[in-house]
C-alpha cells in the first residue's frame, strides 16, 4: 500500500495527524506493554513501509487465537484484558521496519507462504491510554493511514478543554 508513503504527516504539524494502524487483538494491546517487561514490540506484516514516527494503535474486531497461545505461553498475564482491548488504546513509536529473516524473537515470525514477504515491523516507547476515548463507532482499516490525534481524546476531555476548565476546577 502507498498510502502511507504519500501521505505521511508531520506529527510536529499543525494539522493534528498522526499515522493510525489498526491490529488484531490480543496483538494490539500487547503492543503497548513495554518490551522491558515481556511486552510485543515487533508487528508482523505483509507490506513495509518507509514512515518513522509516532503510530496510534486501533484493536481490530478479530481476535488471533495464535496471539492468545504465544501470550500466555511467554507468561503475558491477563490474556483476557488484552482480547477485550478494542478500538483506539494509544500509540508508540514506529522505529524500523525489514525483511523477516529469523530473527526477533519471539514475536517475530517467518513466512507462512515463501512467495509471500513477511516484515518486521518494530516498535519503542509504547503508551497505552489511561482510559480509552469515547465509543465513536469507528472501523479498523487496512494498512498504515493518516489519522487525527483527536481519536485519542475524550469528549469529556476536549469539551473541557474548549470551556478552558482545568483538572483542579472539575
Amino acid at each position: 500500500m502507498l498510502h502511507d508513503v504519500l501521505h505521511t504527516p508531520d506529527p510536529s504539524a499543525e494539522t493534528g495527524l498522526a499515522m493510525g494502524l489498526t491490529v488484531r487483538r490480543p496483538w494490539a494491546s500487547m503492543l503497548l506493554v513495554s518490551s522491558q517487561i515481556g511486552g510485543k514490540n515487533v508487528e508482523n506484516r505483509t507490506d513495509s513501509t518507509d514512515y518513522r514516527g509516532p503510530v496510534l494503535i486501533y484493536g481490530g474486531t478479530r481476535i488471533d487465537q495464535a496471539g492468545i497461545e504465544l501470550g500466555a505461553q511467554l507468561g503475558m498475564r491477563e490474556m483476557n484484558f488484552h482480547c477485550d482491548q478494542q478500538g483506539w488504546l494509544g500509540a508508540t513509536v514506529l522505529v524500523d521496519v525489514h525483511r523477516a529473516q529469523g530473527c526477533c524473537a519471539p514475536w517475530g515470525t517467518t513466512p507462512f507462504n515463501p512467495g509471500q514477504p513477511k516484515y518486521h515491523w518494530v516498535f519503542e516507547a509504547p503508551a497505552r491510554l489511561a482510559a480509552r476515548p469515547w465509543h465513536d463507532n469507528a472501523k479498523g482499516f487496512d494498512g498504515l493511514r493518516p489519522v487525527s490525534w483527536s481519536a485519542l481524546v475524550s469528549r469529556k476531555a476536549a469539551r473541557y478543554a474548549r470551556q478552558g476548565v482545568t483538572g483542579a476546577s472539575r
